[in-house]
């Protein structure tokens, strides 16, 4: 059985194991990469997870750990060894890499902003490493929370008929444009007399879309017409009608006002844009019919969000971070190279989904004569002296409270942007 570790300055402490902390042979002057090979054969370690205090963590050492991988890396081929760092090239993540005589993988994680629990010391580190791997029901994490995610959806794939359809690879023509989808965040003037504003936010709004979401599982089909409630995605020439023109109220297609909206779009936004009365031309379609799609990500989306529920505090943050990363993940490519799951078309869906449902609550919340103020993400601001009757449950998908703010004179311009008016919402709280 394979363990995790902390190496940190002095100690090495497995991560199921705490309160048991071994003392930890200084770095020497020969390989550090044959050092920490050598540490891992030793202990039966999958994970090295290097603790600031480590002397591998620091500049010299790191760079010599980044300098032997290139050279074995260049003799034995890129499944060897991957180095892995962020999009600018900047951060070192980790480094994967192979035992010189068996084979079997390891992995190097240097100090990373991805990951919060580096912030603690090393006990405290490899509990919470254990803790979080114990909760969202894995044996160990991976180098990244994306990587995380994305590792316990594809286990959550397997055994189920619909899995070998399944396409792990982007599907669409390279043609098509499908990032069109934006996180909303919308503003307008505070035209109440109110001297106070509420908040609510979704518990796990994008999570909630990718449980309860259809998505494609190989080739779409072509269309030139609208296939309402099936995922796809549209070429579209468009014009505002009804409120929700992106001035009166958001659009669904842009944070900003626009006389002509052309682009592609995901379903659930010219669906929505439809029955708003907007003007919607379909110059091209994809989609993906009734037997090619599948509700895939409910049994990811229902394990992540028990592993949320059931812990507080940092471990509930870092179940979180895989969640958002997770998402994130799905249309990420690093540095030119695509990783393992590589579908930034559920991506779209997902981020498409959580806006058109928000657009939805606010025309529902409008028509009862509450007009949100501010819209960031999936938290609706309102100005009122009085609370919202907007349902409160501790369930995936349904708003909570954040809290009560004191309406100060510069929030009523509407020219304030969203973070500044947050942050100043916060420091105004009554």
């Amino acid at each position: 059985m394979l363990h995790d570790a902390v190496l940190t300055g002095d100690q090495l402490i497995r991560c199921d194991l705490p309160d048991r902390p071994m003392a930890a042979r200084p770095a020497g002057d020969g390989s550090p990469l044959m050092a920490l090979e050598e540490l891992a054969g030793v202990h039966s370690l999958y994970n090295i997870w290097l603790h600031p205090t480590s002397a591998y963590a620091q500049p010299a050492l790191r760079m010599a750990l980044i300098a032997e991988a290139e050279t074995i890396r260049a003799a034995q081929g890129p499944e060897s060894v991957f180095i892995d760092r962020d999009a600018s090239g900047d951060e070192l993540r980790s480094i994967r890499t192979r035992f010189r005589g068996d084979g079997r993988r390891y992995v190097i994680n240097f100090p990373s902003s991805l990951w919060d629990f580096f912030t603690l010391d090393g006990p405290a580190m490899a509990h919470l490493i254990s803790t979080v791997a114990r909760e969202i029901g894995v044996q160990m994490l991976r180098p990244s929370p994306g990587a995380t995610g994305l590792f316990i959806m594809r286990q959550s794939f397997k055994g189920h008929a619909w899995a070998d359809a399944l396409g792990y690879r982007h599907t669409l023509d390279d043609g098509i444009g499908i990032y069109s989808s934006q996180d909303l965040r919308w503003r307008r003037p505070i035209t109440e007399e109110a001297t106070h504003a509420y908040g609510y936010d979704v518990n796990s709004a994008y999570l909630a879309c990718a449980a309860s979401g259809d998505f494609g599982l190989a080739a779409p089909e072509t269309t030139s017409t609208f296939q309402p409630k099936l995922p796809g995605f549209y070429a579209v020439d468009a014009t505002p009608g009804g409120r929700f023109d992106g001035r009166d109220l958001p659009s669904p297609f842009t944070n900003t006002y626009s006389e002509h909206v052309t682009g592609w779009y995901a379903e659930p936004l010219v669906r929505f844009a439809l029955e708003q009365g907007w003007a919607v031309t379909i110059r091209d379609g994809r989609y993906w019919p009734k037997g090619s799609k599948h509700r895939m990500m409910a049994e990811w989306a229902a394990q992540l969000w028990q592993a949320r529920m059931h812990t507080e505090g940092a471990t509930r943050a870092t179940v979180k971070s895989i969640i958002t990363a997770g998402i994130g993940r799905l249309g990420f490519t690093r540095l030119g190279e695509i990783t393992e799951v590589y579908r930034p078309d559920w991506q779209a869906l997902i981020i498409a989904e959580q806006r058109a449902r928000r657009l939805r609550n606010v025309a529902k919340y409008t028509e009862m004569g509450f007009t949100p103020f501010a819209i960031d993400s999936d938290a609706l601001y309102f100005a009122s002296d009085t609370p919202i009757p907007i349902p409160i449950a501790d369930t995936l998908g349904a708003y909570k409270d954040v809290g009560c703010f004191a309406v100060i004179p510069e929030l009523r311009t509407g020219n304030d942007n969203i973070n500044r008016l947050l942050q100043s919402m916060k420091t105004g709280a009554a």
